[in-house]
């Protein structure tokens, strides 16, 4: 018989862990969700850490280590934009393989063609995102359900982006070191860990890749050298 209670432990509490270490862990953790941010699939869990983070350690005065919320939200919803055009132009073949370039339809999704998404911003985004899905909706039975999902979920991780990046511009900016509670960081890496377990349940060493267990393990080196990036990832299925 396993042991479930593993699933219930919080394996960040040893008292062991020092704050330095638990910092540059959680920096590289971050990093890592921020680079495998496929179609915003873990945009809620980045806003939600570095949150923690900076309500735990403050801004460091180190730019080249502090992980700012607002930074990991704008690349994330680069990220998303940048997919979603990706995307629209995969697709364009099949609508107009089905209704042809000329019809009423390919316009409502292609009203100029691919040069509008491949000139557009993210100031333009929201909306080019709005009309693809209100084309799809008004189609649904030849393109179906699944087609429609694909395209929700960019908007709906793009919302939430935007969201939470308003959030934090209007939140005043703070440089007062540890501000809150350990715990409240310690329970969102436990959060994390086990959403990636979820997530990765049948190929768990990806899942364990954004978690250096290895840093929390080593003597205190003064103050963390820039995390380093790595794409490990597949694409998977956003996060609902």
């Amino acid at each position: 018989m396993h042991d479930l209670s593993v699933f219930f432990r919080n394996p960040f509490s040893d008292n062991t862990i020092s704050d330095e270490n638990l910092k540059k862990f959680t920096e590289d953790h971050m990093n890592m969700m921020t680079t495998n941010n496929e179609g915003g699939q873990f945009t809620t869990m980045i806003a939600e850490t570095v949150a923690a983070y900076n309500a735990y350690f403050g801004r460091s005065a180190d730019e080249s280590t502090t992980m700012d919320v607002q930074t990991q939200l704008n690349q994330s919803m680069r990220n998303i934009f940048e997919e979603f055009i990706t995307l629209v132009t995969r697709k364009e073949p099949e609508i107009r393989n089905i209704w042809g370039v000329e019809s009423p339809v390919y316009k409502e999704f292609y009203p100029e063609g691919l040069a509008e998404y491949n000139n557009a911003t993210l100031v333009d985004v929201e909306k080019l995102m709005n009309r693809y899905i209100n084309a799809s909706n008004n189609h649904m039975q030849e393109l179906g359900q699944n087609f429609i999902d694909l395209f929700n979920g960019f908007k709906t991780n793009f919302t939430a982006a935007r969201d939470a990046q308003l959030k934090k511009i209007s939140e005043p900016q703070v440089n007062t070191g540890i501000t809150a509670n350990r715990s409240v960081l310690e329970k969102q890496l436990v959060k994390n860990l086990l959403t990636f377990a979820i997530v990765y349940i049948d190929t768990p060493e990806k899942g364990l890749e954004f978690f250096n267990i290895n840093i929390l393990s080593r003597p205190d080196e003064g103050p963390a050298s820039a995390p380093q990036t790595k794409s490990v990832i597949e694409q998977k299925e956003p996060i609902k």
